[in-house]
């Protein structure tokens, strides 16, 4: 059920439930005339009027609970649009970044990549995700990247690094990375962000 059936289905309740209240009062005003008319035109018994009062009071609690209940979901829901629309906002500026933009897990398993990160690697993006990136390393860099790698998970400070990957066609690029893990709140690392940029027509050699 979504937020949005979740909430009509309590405000029907709670409609519901006020309707009922409203019918209890108006049983109840009813009675204490018919009482009050048996009497001879005295006052309705003590008991028929604090009951009236009380469904009368708790009518009031219901409308106000209902009011303030569609005011916070107005609230709720304008918030919800408007970090739908920041999402959409930073999705697009990833997705269309001129350098490459990845994320990992803490292994380095790629979970996304933008479009310049695919080029850059020179291979799909659907057969990138849930590959290591280690395995687009060049070979004889791989140990000197995996010691690196773990480094970045007992540091909390950002990481640049200069290596050599494999596209699938070409020579080697060399590749400037920066490398930033976000942490969770039991210390573990839920993912690495990586900024790739293609470094071979500026740069000399400059390994791990």
């Amino acid at each position: 059920m979504s937020e949005r059936q979740t909430f009509d289905a309590f405000a029907d309740a709670l409609q519901q439930r006020r309707q009922l209240v409203e019918s209890s009062a108006r049983t109840l005003a009813t009675r204490a005339s018919v009482s009050g008319d048996a009497d001879g035109g005295t006052a309705a018994p003590a008991l028929w009027v604090e009951a009236s009062a009380l469904v009368e009071e708790t009518l009031r609690s219901l409308t106000a609970a209902e009011a303030m209940l569609h005011a916070q979901n107005e609230a709720l829901f304008d918030a919800r649009l408007e970090m739908d629309e920041q999402g959409r906002r930073y999705q697009q500026l990833f997705e269309f970044a001129p350098a490459g933009y990845l994320v990992t897990d803490a292994a380095g398993r790629i979970r996304d990549i933008n479009q310049a990160g695919a080029a850059l690697l020179d291979r799909p993006r659907n057969a990138l995700v849930g590959k290591s990136l280690t395995l687009f390393v060049a070979e004889r860099e791989r140990p000197a990247f995996r010691a690196a790698l773990a480094r970045l998970l007992r540091s909390r400070d950002v990481e640049e690094w200069a290596m050599r990957m494999t596209p699938a066609r070409g020579a080697e690029v060399e590749v400037a990375a920066t490398v930033r893990a976000v942490w969770d709140a039991r210390g573990k690392v839920q993912a690495l962000y990586w900024l790739l940029r293609d470094e071979s027509a500026r740069h000399p050699d400059d390994l791990l």
